[in-house]
């Protein structure tokens, strides 16, 4: 079992084709919660996914078209339309080191009780949408155990207030629809993996269409630069080995062309003809004659910059192939000079470096004035990415070179 799902996890490169992920509950409010879209590439590679119970649940209704699988009954409630707010399954929680406690009582909970309540006759319908509605009205971390006995009380359904409060008294869990939607995606998931098993043992008895769950790819264009940029920053290093490259390397211009003729989108074929093809075909006819002169290159990267795919080997071999040992060891080094110095300094962060203080340093490291065609030489799509990529990086830089300064002023004394 893993913490509560959020924002990248399912970017993980330890997730593989074949593998069955179960999303119950996740982060969210004061985090990034999981997206649709990372969901959506972890099942394009072969990643099974089953929603359930939480955030989960919402996921699977939302993604049911592409191939994700929902289970249990919070999952059937928002795909009948009962809830369509995310808060229906939010909790208010209290941390306290590694574990944490629930503050209030999730509206679904909440519903599950109140059918029960109908089905036991303890309360009728009319009765029991009133209280819902009651219920659905009050801020999530409100929705606490006592304010749901008062509400009914206040209400004048007595008989509820009284009937949940001794079922909660002695069962905390009595009408914890989570709960038992989580066991119940978890024997989905077994049995599932069981079937797996049963098919590779003898494909013949078993359907492979029961066991594995596949991607519906329906033909959108659903991998945009945002989601290709997630992607990249989930990369475990790569994306700061790159920046690296891209800011360090005096060379790194020669490799972003090669990148751009190899892998720019366009009809596959020749790599010359690619970018050829693509240049005519997103900045018309005239603008082939650019490809002729290093003038004409400098346009045709300051108007094509593609996101690299860094979760694709041949992308990341290619932009990182002339990255030595020294040069990985210098990232880590920056990284971790920056991670010391600014812990020791408690409320300073990377975003009390200013934008024109990089800029100025990445003219100085470039030995150029013309930022902007600088950075589309060096596949950033504009000074701000530059300098956002420049950032964690800053501190150790300076820090060498004034380390550097002194070493060459005491040699020469």
């Amino acid at each position: 079992m893993k913490p509560p799902v959020e924002h990248g996890d399912l970017y993980s490169s330890s997730l593989a084709d074949g593998d069955l992920v179960v999303i119950l509950d996740g982060l969210y409010h004061h985090h990034l919660a999981i997206r649709h879209k990372e969901i959506m590439d972890a099942m394009s590679r072969g990643v099974g996914v089953i929603g359930a119970a939480s955030i989960g649940a919402l996921r699977a209704v939302e993604l049911s078209s592409f191939g994700m699988i929902g289970v249990g009954e919070v999952y059937k409630w928002y795909q009948e339309g009962i809830f369509d707010g995310d808060d229906a399954v939010a909790v208010a929680q209290a941390g306290s080191g590694s574990t944490t406690s629930a503050l209030s009582i999730p509206l679904v909970n909440i519903h599950a009780a109140l059918e029960r309540a109908v089905h036991e006759t303890v309360l009728d319908r009319g009765s029991a949408d009133r209280l819902l509605l009651e219920y659905e009205r009050r801020y999530y971390p409100q929705r606490t155990r006592g304010f749901v006995i008062d509400a009914a009380r206040k209400g004048g359904v007595h008989g509820f207030a009284r009937w949940f409060a001794a079922h909660t008294n002695a069962d905390p869990a009595a009408f914890d629809q989570k709960r038992a939607d989580c066991l119940r995606a978890l024997d989905v998931a077994r049995e599932r993996v069981l079937a797996n098993e049963a098919a590779s043992r003898s494909p013949s008895r078993i359907s492979p269409r029961s066991a594995k769950v596949s991607f519906v790819d329906d033909g959108r264009d659903w991998r945009t630069e945002f989601e290709r940029r997630w992607r990249n920053t989930f990369t475990e290093d790569l994306h700061r080995r790159l920046a690296y490259q891209q800011i360090f390397n005096v060379r790194f211009p020669r490799i972003w062309w090669e990148y751009l003729n190899r892998f720019c989108p366009g009809p596959a074929g020749d790599p010359g003809d690619r970018l050829r093809d693509h240049v005519i075909y997103t900045l018309g006819e005239s603008a082939a004659v650019w490809l002729k002169t290093e003038l004409g290159r400098d346009r045709i990267t300051h108007l094509i910059r593609p996101t690299p795919d860094l979760s694709d080997p041949e992308h990341s071999a290619l932009l990182l192939s002339e990255e030595s040992s020294e040069d990985r060891s210098t990232v880590a080094g920056y990284l971790a000079e920056s991670r010391e110095y600014l812990g020791r300094r408690p409320g300073r962060g990377l975003r009390n470096i200013s934008e024109d203080q990089c800029l100025r340093l990445l003219a100085g490291i470039w030995h150029s004035t013309d930022i902007t065609t600088e950075c589309g030489r060096r596949g950033f799509q504009s000074p701000r990415q530059a300098v956002i990529a420049f950032k964690p990086f800053v501190i150790g830089f300076l820090i060498a070179t004034v380390s550097a300064a002194e070493t060459e002023e005491s040699a020469r004394a």
